[in-house]
């Protein structure tokens, strides 16, 4: 349910988001979306630490977490 809820927070916020990014894009303003695109990432990255709730943030604990391991 956790990813569920993750998949549909990062289309929101993509889908909020997404007409800047593209006026952006189409200005051929680098700069803002370079910006634009790192507070994306930082968003959704809290989005996901938020929903899952990680004690230890460590990128071994999220993908160890959403990639089952397979023996």
């Amino acid at each position: 349910m956790e990813i569920f809820i993750s998949l549909i927070f990062i289309l929101l916020v993509l889908a909020s988001s997404g007409s800047h990014v593209y006026m952006a894009m189409k200005g051929k303003k680098t700069k803002m979306l370079f910006i634009q695109i790192g507070i994306l990432g930082l968003v959704i990255a809290g989005g996901i630490f938020s929903i899952y709730r990680v004690p230890d943030p460590s990128i071994a604990t999220i993908l160890g977490a959403v990639i089952p391991r397979v023996h």
